[in-house]
């Protein structure tokens, strides 16, 4: 199933009035899960150098942590899977109740940590496999609507869809846009070759 077949779905919030879309993404999945917030998670990380879950989602903190760091919070987490699609969601349904199509930078260098360890630590998250299309769904529709685009969001993206096994289930068309925005990032390689471009990869880089 590819990622278009959910752009038909009618369209309330947007961010340009001259470029206003006649559609909209489907209904935000509703995720169940145990909460990875809960006082057994927090007691688990409280004991390593983190000290409490949040932190790592603190726009202030959270992108001065190593890599080992972020490994190590995910780590102490029930489902650090669902926790981290919650996360996206949540903040993907927040920008478009206001109105947004994008994500806020400093919300994007909280998520991207998160999603580039998430894949240490959870070998599989075929159970989140359909919750996860729909997020990726929802954050392909608004970047492609948006007037401007965010190479650091459409990072984050290819790192979900990466991270949550969506690469043969979304359009390579649409991947392959998205990652011409960050072909000239440094870890950029890697990344195409997880997502099946290295083709793709710009020989100068």
């Amino acid at each position: 199933m590819l990622i278009e077949v959910f752009f038909l779905f009618p369209v309330n919030n947007v961010l340009s009035l001259d470029d206003k879309p006649e559609q909209q993404p489907p209904e935000a999945p509703i995720i169940n899960s145990s909460d990875s917030r809960s006082t057994n998670v927090q007691e688990t990380i409280a004991s390593s150098h983190l000290g409490n879950v949040d932190v790592l989602l603190d726009p202030e903190g959270s992108t001065s942590f190593s890599p080992n760091e972020v490994f190590t919070g995910l780590q102490g987490m029930i489902d650090p899977a669902s926790y981290v699609l919650n996360v996206v969601n949540d903040e993907l349904l927040g920008a478009q109740q206001r109105g947004e199509l994008g994500l806020a930078e400093p919300v994007i260098k909280t998520l991207i940590p998160l999603l580039e360890e998430l894949p240490r630590v959870v070998k599989s998250s075929k159970h989140l496999l359909s919750d996860a299309l729909q997020v990726a769904t929802r954050w392909s529709w608004m970047m492609g609507n948006s007037t401007q685009m965010s190479p650091l969001e459409a990072w984050g993206f290819l790192q979900l869809i990466v991270a949550y096994g969506l690469v043969h289930a979304t359009s390579q068309d649409n991947t392959l846009r998205f990652a011409s925005y960050v072909a000239h990032f440094k870890q950029a390689p890697k990344l195409f070759e997880s997502l099946g471009l290295s083709y793709a990869m710009p020989s100068k880089f």
